[in-house]
């Protein structure tokens, strides 16, 4: 493996960046962990500082190599270097530093300009070189390297961090899944690669929570056009109970809806619908959207909530249909704000442990949903845009950030 060098301009800045609850590790932790056994992985680590005391003392013992540029006090250099200074480094001699050698001690040294070429090579020599011309030169001397390694297979990947807003039609197209439909949600937050929501006869459902304004609707319709794009109208059929806000209204002049419903308004064929699915053969894949549970709940109280009558309600039909739809080809789509499952259908879609979590910093300590602890301790305080999600398929879970239709 190519070495991998590691570098963090500024420690205290990232400290602060990153910063963790007390009691919780923090990124400091993290990297004694890389300096304690990153050697034997090849894993090179350079850091700087402002002071001696923006480092922990476990992660200054670990750095064998110490170099001391210009302090205020003489007592610093002693921190840095672990070595006693007698003399400060002059105020007029900029690039100027203390080197701990490993047999004779702090030796001064001279840094020498990260340039290649200078107009004046004088100025240059002499540390006058203006800041504006060395950054020029690096720039030049960086897409020099570009060039010569751009068809290198060992060209490291270029570290990106993951927008906070994506186009569905800039992603690329997934590969049939072996089994059941992949629907691509977005990018995932390690790799940037697409994250796929996969939904299968034995993990036919999917579960989306999340806060107010977190991005629930826009998730939903991002999956109805994936899935729309990968059936013909024949094969797939939509039936969709739209919270009373009307978010998904446009989809009903997709081919692919059956039935469609705005909470209570017009409901009355879509639960006819849902209740002939239960004794419905296989056939083709049959998808029922509900958007808003909560607030479809509270609109349709008659429908959505525990019947004890003869014949059974929309709730009773769903909740069938939760445990036995996937070997039919029935599958279930249903957002919601609930922080817990309490009814029979929501308990049933968050044991199948699919679907996502919008925004899976900002719970309540002690929540659990799909399986998942939460909030999740390295999105606490993390920027959550609308559409930063929790994407989870049983064990697995990545970070998300949903595409946009």
């Amino acid at each position: 493996m190519p070495a991998l060098l590691v570098i963090v301009d500024k420690v205290a800045v990232l400290s602060e960046e990153f910063r963790d609850a007390p009691g919780e590790t923090t990124i400091l932790d993290d990297l004694v962990r890389i300096a304690r056994v990153g050697r034997s992985c090849g894993i090179i680590l350079v850091l700087s500082a402002d002071r001696a005391n923006d480092l922990s003392y476990r992660l200054l013992s670990l750095c064998e190599a110490r170099l001391a540029l210009r302090q205020t006090d003489l007592h610093d250099y002693s921190e840095v270097l672990g070595a006693r200074v007698q003399t400060p480094i002059p105020a007029t001699l900029p690039g100027r530093a203390l080197w701990l050698h490993p047999d004779h001690g702090p030796l001064e040294v001279q840094i020498a300009l990260p340039t290649t070429h200078t107009d004046d090579p004088a100025a240059a020599e002499g540390g006058r070189m203006l800041d504006a011309e060395l950054s020029s030169d690096l720039r030049e001397q960086v897409q020099m390297l570009v060039q010569r390694w751009q068809d290198d297979p060992l060209c490291p990947q270029p570290v990106e961090l993951l927008p906070e807003r994506i186009s569905l039609a800039s992603l690329p197209a997934l590969p049939p899944a072996s089994s059941g439909v992949q629907i691509a949600l977005g990018r995932e937050a390690l790799n940037l690669e697409v994250a796929a929501l996969q939904l299968s006869a034995e993990n036919p459902h999917a579960l989306i929570v999340g806060p107010r304004r977190s991005g629930k609707t826009t998730l939903l319709r991002t999956i109805i056009h994936g899935l729309a794009a990968q059936h013909p109208a024949g094969a797939l059929e939509l039936l969709i109970l739209d919270s009373p806000r009307g978010g998904l209204a446009d989809l009903r002049a997709l081919p692919h809806t059956s039935h469609y419903a705005r909470a209570e308004q017009g409901a009355a064929d879509l639960i006819a619908a849902v209740a002939q699915l239960r004794l419905a053969p296989a056939g083709p894949r049959r998808v029922i959207v509900i958007d808003d549970y909560t607030l479809c709940r509270e609109r349709m109280r008659e429908h959505l909530t525990p019947s004890y009558g003869a014949e059974p309600n929309l709730l009773a039909n769903l909740g069938d249909l939760a445990q036995s739809g996937g070997m039919q080809g029935v599958h279930i789509l249903l957002t919601t704000t609930l922080t817990y499952a309490d009814d029979a259908l929501l308990r049933a879609l968050d044991a199948g442990r699919t679907g996502t979590i919008l925004w899976p910093g900002r719970y309540d300590g002690g929540t659990r949903l799909l399986g998942i602890s939460l909030p999740l301790a390295e999105q606490r305080d993390a920027e959550q845009p609308p559409g930063r999600a929790l994407l989870v398929h049983e064990e697995s879970q990545v970070v998300v950030q949903v595409a946009v239709c």
